[in-house]
Formats: C-alpha cells, structure tokens, sequence
C-alpha cells in the first residue's frame, strides 16, 4: 500500500511537468506497470519470527489485536506497523 502511494505521489511529480497527451500516456502506462508489480509483492508479520519461521498475517485483520503486543493505540491497521515488511523469500 505504501509503494502504491509512493508510485502515485512519483506520477503525480510527472505529470505536473507533463503537457501533452502523448507524454500523458506514457506516464500512465509507466505507472500500471508500477502497479502490477506491486501487486506480486507479499508482505508479512516480521514480529518475534523465530529460526525458519516465516512472516505471517496480522492479528487487526483478524480482529484479534490483544494478541499482539504492538497492536497499540496509535497502530489502527497493519500499515502502521514497523513490523508489517515485504517477504523477501515467500
């Protein structure tokens, strides 16, 4: 989600230089292929992974979020967590 701004926010930066249509375009179809990538990218719970564990899904999604020590006042979705990281090796 995070790259998902980012890819906007930098289409956003291109297109305030950006005057004709054809140049309109072209950022587009840079920024859907931005977006495909992103889509293949996992992420995971990097919290207290012991050896050869592997990341798993958040407690908030599963609305158990006194199952996590982290899951505080000012963590509201897994985005805010330090702890939420892309999978290197799924």
């Amino acid at each position: 989600m995070n790259d998902v701004k980012a890819v906007i926010t930098g289409v956003q930066a291109e297109l305030s230089k950006t005057s004709s249509v054809s140049e309109i375009k072209e950022v587009l179809k840079r920024m859907s292929a931005s977006l495909e990538n992103e889509a293949d990218i996992k992420y995971g719970c990097h919290c207290d992974l012991e050896y050869d564990q592997k990341p798993d899904g958040c407690v908030l999604d599963e609305g158990k979020p006194y199952n996590c020590i982290y899951a505080c006042d000012n963590i509201k979705t897994k985005w805010d967590c330090k702890y939420w990281k892309v999978i290197l090796n799924p």
